[in-house]
């Protein structure tokens, strides 16, 4: 199952694929959305998440599907130096 983080009706970033092997598989906006929950919690309410069959989760919802999942980044995260 795929999912998207929704900011707004135009501005949309892939969150990742839950493989249903116990692998989450994260995308560009697992970072975003990390930064929002430690950084931005004023706006956990107002972002939604939608999975590919545009079921809609809140940001805490979702965070409890990946409960128990190995979660691996597709995209090599950035290091600072």
């Amino acid at each position: 199952m795929e999912y998207f983080l929704i900011l707004s009706e135009t501005e949309i970033l892939p969150l990742g694929v839950d493989n249903k092997f116990g692998v989450f598989w994260s995308d560009s906006g697992m970072d975003y959305l990390y930064d929002i929950v430690d950084n931005k919690s004023h706006l956990i309410n107002s972002i939604n998440i939608k999975d590919e069959q545009n079921k809609t989760y809140s940001i805490l919802q979702f965070l409890d599907k990946l409960k128990g999942l190995e979660i691996r980044w597709k995209i090599q995260k950035k290091q600072n130096l």
